[in-house]
């Protein structure tokens, strides 16, 4: 009889509290599923790596890491790669420790700048990254090469990390194929080491197919563009200063991907934009928008990303007794032109609407602010 009311009782408590039990269980995992009680969240920060790498100090910011490192293996190393991996996989990541000798004892402020859009990094929430160093004995061949696995689980902060030193491609082109997709300042270096120093421009990652460095900005009222040299900074598509990239910069990032490459234009009032392609290996004079030496080159244009190319030769009209400057045959129907030799009011770019042409629509656009761009 005892036995018999002890069971009833323990299944009396069983079907009293049982529901009860399985709505703080799902709870629970729904709050662990949604993120809410994700144990990362409830962990410390912290940042470590394997016994051969001292992590000093980190933070994680809007666009990338900042590490400060202790090479702990006792001897001269050399990074070959760094990768950085989030709970999605890996990220594209740039950082100037890879290729770097690393004494012995010796601290490195590191940075990594990666491209974070899509992957949950919340300004003000835990992250946690992944990052794995490979290196090898600078005594010894890359062969020999040793892999630390690191980790780093910090609240993401605000402002960016510091990519001036950073050289992430050849160009913008060059960069978006690696897999950046953010518009903003990058530094590249055309030419490869030993020609001209690496330097900072401005990459359009986000229209027609992405990958457009900023050649030139130009503004009604001013031919100040209209020279071979560099003009100024170019810092912005919208910057309220003239600017330019110098003519032989302009080539060599447009020929640093491959011999055939594009220009753009693009109109601060005007919504269509404007292509050419260059093909053959011809090298465009932008100065005089004419192919170096003088004489007429192959080339493709059209006047929408999704459009078909025309083919078209190039030919230079010289100063405002030929007409303009323009990136095609004088009197090309809605061909595109600067001012070059021109007095004022003359300025800007423009697009001239000849040949009773009906394009574009509003007639000749003179006098315009824009931008061109190469890929």
């Amino acid at each position: 009889m005892l036995k018999e009311k002890k069971s009833q009782a323990a299944l009396e408590f069983l079907t009293t509290y049982l529901w009860a039990f399985l709505v703080i269980i799902i709870m629970v995992a729904a709050l662990i599923y949604f993120g809410i009680l994700s144990p990362s969240k409830l962990l410390p920060e912290r940042c470590s790596f394997g016994s051969e790498i001292g992590c000093v100090q980190y933070v994680v910011k809007e666009n990338g890491v900042q590490l400060r490192l202790k090479n702990n293996a006792g001897a001269n190393i050399v990074v070959d790669s760094l990768s950085v991996s989030s709970k999605s996989g890996e990220l594209s990541c740039a950082s100037p420790l890879t290729g770097a000798s690393w004494e012995p004892g010796e601290v490195k402020d590191v940075p990594i700048v990666c491209d974070f859009q899509g992957e949950g990094i919340v300004q003000g929430e835990k992250s946690k990254l992944k990052i794995d160093i490979s290196y090898h004995a600078a005594r010894s061949a890359s062969s020999f090469s040793k892999s630390v696995a690191g980790e780093v689980l910090a609240i993401a902060g605000s402002g960016s990390v510091d990519s001036g030193s950073i050289v992430f491609g050849t160009s913008c082109k060059d960069i978006v194929n690696k897999g950046y997709s953010v518009d903003g300042t990058y530094t590249i270096d055309p030419d490869g080491a030993g020609g001209t120093a690496p330097f900072q421009v401005y990459c359009d990652m986000s229209t027609d197919d992405g990958g457009w460095t900023l050649a030139v900005r130009a503004l009604a009222g001013s031919q100040a563009h209209g020279v071979s040299s560099a003009v100024g900074t170019l810092s912005s598509p919208t910057q309220g200063t003239v600017a330019k990239l110098s003519n032989a910069m302009i080539i060599n990032i447009g020929r640093s991907t491959s011999s055939v490459y594009e220009t753009r234009f693009l109109f601060d009032t005007f919504t269509d934009r404007f292509y050419h392609q260059w093909n053959n290996g011809h090298a465009a004079d932008f100065n005089n928008f004419q192919p170096v030496g003088g004489s007429d080159a192959k080339q493709t244009r059209k006047n929408s990303y999704g459009g078909s190319w025309t083919n078209e030769a190039v030919q230079y009209s010289a100063g405002c007794s030929g007409g303009f400057a323009p990136f095609s045959r004088n009197s090309q129907c809605g061909t595109i032109w600067y001012y070059t030799g021109c007095p004022t009011p003359h300025s800007g770019f423009g697009i001239e609407a000849s040949c009773g042409s009906t394009y574009p629509p509003e007639g000749n656009l003179w006098h315009r602010s824009g931008t061109m761009w190469v890929r």
